[in-house]
């Protein structure tokens, strides 16, 4: 699936979520198991709204703390 595909979704896999915002599937869990990214979790599968995603890359900019 392309990124553009990908960017359109509501929510995205942790794989998608990665693959878009070059942050690594093992950070994006530890961001999720830390309470620091929004998801919510259907069968074993961890789900990232898309909007989640950008807010927190645009905080993370504004902040400038690393992640």
């Amino acid at each position: 699936m392309t990124i553009k595909k990908i960017s359109k979704k509501m929510a995205l896999t942790v794989e998608e979520a990665a693959q878009i915002s070059n942050i690594g599937e093992n950070k994006l869990r530890d961001l999720i198991h830390a309470g620091r990214l929004e998801y919510f979790k259907i069968g074993n599968r961890y789900l990232i709204p898309t909007e989640g995603l950008r807010e927190f890359i645009r905080a993370a900019g504004k902040s400038k703390t690393q992640i």
